[in-house]
């Protein structure tokens, strides 16, 4: 039985490759006409799947589709054309699920939520088709207003309650005022933060600019516009009319912007140059670089995400690479046994500790070039690193949804066999992921995940040998 099932994930890993790369395909064509005939070759799988029979692959299929429309191609979504030629895409395909696919009734609200609520420009056309109701929104908002019951960040919250105030009001504004004592604001609040994000709000014409303003989904707060335009000149004439400009200051979360990695909610927002890395804009990177602005190790995450060759270039040769406190701290809390500070280690000893960070840097990058979809940078950053096992292939897909780094399991015609050793384990041979699958510990690592883990992997798991149904110490609700 469990090696029927492990033949039949990798048969299902295929399939949904091979979707995958549908849509990686239909978002990288600037033809009407090749996108259109891959739009019907991927409603056609759709139909061919009858996906809506077939839950987990229905549902993880729905995470790839949300995931892709974050992160695919990043620095494009600067492009005002771009945008609306995705968003139109998306729109379409979502048309088609609910349509032909039962999308409403196949999923409950609270699980499309789940799915949806990272690009909540999806959410939004999600409410306006009723599949999601304001309703159970509103819910929601009250559960993730209360610090003690929330999983998710204050910031995070905040910004999901700002793009849908129009339809809160609209649905009930005694529940508004409720939501809005809730999370401490006030309407001078909320008229600032739509302020921030069109110029041109004006109270005569509120519900037609908040219409307008959530077509954006950047910041459009102006340091952030300018330097996704990377107009070098507006940018030093920018600053040079604030006294004292502090180039280290931060581009803040926004409401429109959907991507985690640029809204750094737990930080409230990201550095300036870090904010040109991830949209490419080399002009102002080169200026900040040389005005000496501050650069992490962490900050060459948003180079991956930018995919500018130039600036990785640059950033390798640049000598100036800090560590912040946050990197410091976890220096030494890894490393308690060596003192508290810098200052109580010999130069030796804290150069291995440097070094040790800067492997960890390495896996950073890896994680962001498999999360960002860029191969290339995948197979550069490989070496660097000791062979994946199968838990870190299995964490790092349920963390980025790119089912490229879980088909790792099955490169080529590659074929499980079981070992007589350790009943419940397996090995893949021939192996260049050099490491053996023991079940129960794998199911168990799946539980634990931070976040909610992808159903097609609990699924799968929890039918193989040697799991205990009637453990009792955790519960994950899938609806």
């Amino acid at each position: 039985m469990d090696f029927f099932l492990i033949s039949k994930l990798g048969n299902d890993l295929s399939i949904i490759q091979n979707l995958q790369r549908l849509m990686i395909s239909i978002l990288s064509s600037d033809s009407q006409v090749v996108i259109s005939e891959l739009v019907t070759e991927l409603f056609n799988s759709f139909t061919k799947l009858e996906i809506s029979k077939h839950y987990s692959l229905y549902e993880i299929i729905l995470r790839i589709f949300v995931h892709l429309s974050i992160c695919y191609n990043f620095c494009e979504t600067k492009d005002e054309e771009v945008i609306s030629r995705r968003h139109e895409i998306y729109c379409m395909i979502l048309k088609e699920l609910i349509s032909k696919h039962s999308l409403k009734s196949s999923f409950h609200q609270f699980t499309l939520f789940n799915i949806f609520k990272s690009n909540k420009h999806l959410l939004l056309f999600l409410v306006q088709e009723e599949i999601v109701s304001i309703s159970f929104l509103i819910t929601r908002f009250s559960r993730m207003s209360s610090q003690f019951l929330s999983q998710f960040s204050p910031q995070f919250t905040l910004n999901l309650f700002l793009f849908f105030i129009p339809e809160i009001k609209r649905y009930d504004r005694i529940f508004y005022e409720q939501l809005k004592e809730q999370m401490n604001l006030n309407e001078e609040d909320i008229r600032l933060a739509y302020h921030i994000s069109n110029e041109n709000f004006q109270d005569s014409t509120i519900e037609e600019n908040l219409i307008e303003i959530r077509r954006k989904i950047h910041s459009e707060d102006e340091i952030a516009k300018i330097i996704r335009s990377d107009d070098l000149d507006h940018f030093i004439d920018f600053c040079s009319t604030i006294s004292d400009f502090d180039l280290n200051s931060q581009i803040k979360s926004s409401f429109l912007e959907d991507n985690p990695d640029i809204n750094n909610d737990e930080k409230g927002g990201i550095s300036l140059i870090e904010y040109s890395m991830a949209f490419g804009s080399i002009n102002i990177f080169r200026y900040l670089l040389l005005k000496d602005a501050k650069i992490t190790i962490k900050s060459y995450s948003y180079c991956i995400i930018g995919n500018n060759y130039e600036i990785v270039h640059l950033l390798e040769e640049e000598p100036r690479l800090q560590m912040d406190d946050e990197d410091e701290m976890n220096m030494f809390e890894k490393n308690p046994f060596v003192g508290f500070g810098e200052e109580e280690l010999d130069d030796e000893t804290y150069n291995m500790l440097v070094d040790q960070q800067y492997s960890r840097f390495h896996e950073v990058v890896f994680h962001k070039s498999i999360e960002y979809y860029h191969p290339e940078f995948i197979e550069y950053y490989s070496p660097e690193l000791a062979p994946l096992s199968i838990l870190t292939i299995i964490t790092t897909f349920n963390e980025t949804s790119n089912i490229e780094i879980l088909c790792e399991l099955f490169p080529g015609n590659k074929e499980f066999t079981q070992c007589s050793e350790i009943e419940g384990s397996y090995k893949i041979a021939p192996c260049d992921i050099t490491t053996t699958l023991f079940l129960p510990t794998v199911f168990f690592t799946i539980m634990n995940f931070e976040q909610t883990p992808i159903y097609f992997l609990y699924c799968f798991f929890f039918q193989l040998a040697n799991i205990n149904i009637n453990m009792t110490d955790d519960i994950i609700l899938f609806t």
